[in-house]
């Protein structure tokens, strides 16, 4: 499997260069499964500021509720991120949308579905529906994933804004490079393009050894992405099936979640 655990690091660093308010919930991105519990001398020493600072930014989560005090002068994520959670488990838009559309075509096709969306340079897996147990992904619930590799973030990556694009290429081509998605601004365009003309995307063995994915990706009513639709299945099983009927599975499924979503829309525009 994929090691992720570096991707919140990096997510953390980056916000940690901003305003105030981003170097504040950057310091969230510091804990991970490997990492669970911090002092403040070590976020100080990880962030690269002063006590003071740490102890404001450190006072303000926890009076949040996002971070809570532990053993040993130690600090780890707070009770309150579990409370918004269940807010998103229970109020997310394409979530909602997304639920019974791929609960059918699990039951009809006996297939592992998952539904990714993103934040910054990461795809985070928010619903699953998962028949087959005799296997299964990276891609867990809430667990960030690589922009660059594996059909649900490609096709998420190929839907981005221009200017996105070409921020991700100033900030990390050798990454876009390993990925084989070009050595330049040039071919990482053309590469990308070439995608979203097809409309989907297919992996093999970039993520877990063994799978395969075939993915699509979902769109608001104004055209901007929202996420990704995906088929995960182990790649013996995902060669011997026809990928045209795969994507058309996909593409019935998709038109289904769209439609609740602009009914969603209606709703609250009402």
């Amino acid at each position: 499997m994929t090691d992720t655990t570096h991707l919140s690091s990096e997510t953390a660093s980056e916000a940690l260069s901003g305003n105030t308010l981003e170097k504040v919930l950057g310091l969230l991105g510091l804990f991970t499964p490997t990492r669970p519990a911090l002092t403040a001398e070590k976020m100080a020493a990880v962030v690269g500021c002063s006590m003071a600072t740490i102890y404001r930014y450190v006072k303000v989560l926890t009076n949040a509720g996002l971070l809570a005090p532990a053993a040993g002068g130690t600090y780890v994520l707070g009770a309150r991120i579990i409370e918004l959670d269940r807010q998103i488990r229970l109020g997310d838009p394409l979530l909602a949308a997304s639920r019974d559309p791929m609960v059918e075509l699990s039951r009809r096709v006996g297939e592992n579905l998952l539904l990714c969306s993103f934040y910054g340079n990461n795809v985070v897996c928010i619903h699953e529906e998962w028949p087959d147990p005799s296997y299964r992904t990276s891609y867990d619930r809430g667990r960030p994933m690589p922009l660059f590799r594996g059909a649900a973030s490609k096709v998420i990556l190929a839907n981005l804004p221009p200017h996105k694009l070409r921020d991700l290429m100033l900030k990390h081509a050798e990454q876009i490079t390993s990925a084989g998605l070009g050595p330049n601004w040039n071919a990482f365009k053309s590469k990308l393009r070439e995608l979203r003309k097809a409309g989907y995307c297919t992996a093999a063995e970039e993520v877990d050894p063994g799978l395969a994915a075939i993915a699509i990706p979902l769109f608001d009513g104004s055209d901007q992405i929202l996420g990704s639709l995906s088929i995960t299945q182990t790649l013996e099983r995902f060669k011997s099936q026809p990928l045209d009927k795969k994507l058309a599975l996909l593409r019935e499924t998709a038109a289904k979640i769209t439609e609740s979503l602009e009914d969603q829309a209606s709703r609250f525009s009402a």
